[in-house]
């Protein structure tokens, strides 16, 4: 038996063309004139985040602020110092319910190195999170929601082996009851090859480890950008996105692709998209990241 869910999607395309015109004191003469075009697409996935859609007017006012700013930055001599928020990550202490979150330690303490220009340092904690291995805490709990269900079904879990974990849909297990309710429900030579799959998608802190990905590869999006390294910013603004989809990180992506000149209103039907662009084979330089999580 295959369970079908449905899934409100809402996707909001903004344009914006602004004349830029300077004139000498007489008006008589044009010094400078172009026309620049933006555009923006950001898809709104489920009942919560479409209640949470911000008004237009605010997409369209981001769109003139980056006119704006790539204007300026052609007639201005001299570069502007743009300030930039490095995101912390999560590590919510144990049995506080997430009030009491410091972040990430080597998230933190990368973004230090990166304030102080220490770039290649960051860029090396950073990295390492991405890299470090995983082990289950002790109070680590698994728990089939239907989110789980589905990434199993997207890493290529067999439908044999996916349909007898839905006799445990909503239900949570301790690190010691895991391994004896799998070994019951799929078969010896399934468990062997699959448990450690499954457990890994649907451990609780799985999604804390995704939004650490989500914020480590926005860190070193920011740090490629301010490097002009713009290939592999928008690498990691894309698989930032594919880790914890929101505005933030599809917003930084676009912007870059308008620095770059290469984003326009039919992106989505080249399938010139951030999600699609998170699919794409890595850039030269970009460490290849596993999978597993």
């Amino acid at each position: 038996m295959e369970k079908t869910y449905s899934e409100r999607i809402i996707q909001r395309t903004s344009d914006l063309e602004i004349a830029f015109k300077v004139t000498n004191i007489a008006g008589d003469k044009t010094l400078y004139f172009k026309v620049e075009n933006a555009s923006i697409e950001q898809s709104y996935r489920g009942d919560e985040n479409i209640l949470l859609i911000p008004d237009s007017g605010d997409a369209m006012i981001h769109l003139a602020q980056l006119l704006i700013r790539k204007f300026l930055d052609r007639i201005n001599p001299e570069q502007n110092e743009h300030v930039v928020e490095l995101e912390k990550g999560t590590n919510p202490v144990p049995f506080t319910f997430g009030l009491l979150d410091f972040g990430h330690p080597r998230i933190i303490r990368s973004n230090h190195f990166a304030t102080g220009n220490r770039y290649d340092l960051a860029l090396k904690g950073w990295n390492y999170v991405l890299f470090e291995p995983r082990t289950y805490p002790k109070f680590e709990r698994f728990i089939f929601t239907d989110e789980v269900y589905i990434r199993l079904k997207k890493s290529g879990l067999p439908q044999t082996t996916l349909r007898p974990l839905l006799e445990i849909h909503g239900k949570s297990f301790d690190h010691n009851e895991i391994n004896i309710v799998l070994s019951g429900l799929i078969p010896n030579q399934d468990f062997e090859r699959y448990a450690q799959i499954i457990k890994s998608h649907s451990r609780f802190s799985q999604n804390i480890n995704r939004l650490n990905y989500a914020a480590a590869h926005y860190n070193l999006g920011v740090v490629f950008q301010l490097r002009n390294e713009l290939e592999l910013a928008a690498y990691h603004f894309s698989q930032a996105n594919a880790y914890n989809p929101q505005e933030k990180y599809s917003q930084a992506w676009t912007d870059l692709q308008h620095l770059k000149g290469e984003y326009n209103p039919l992106a989505s039907m080249m399938d010139h998209s951030v999600e699609s662009y998170g699919k794409l084979p890595p850039p030269e330089g970009a460490l290849l990241q596993p999978k597993t999580n």
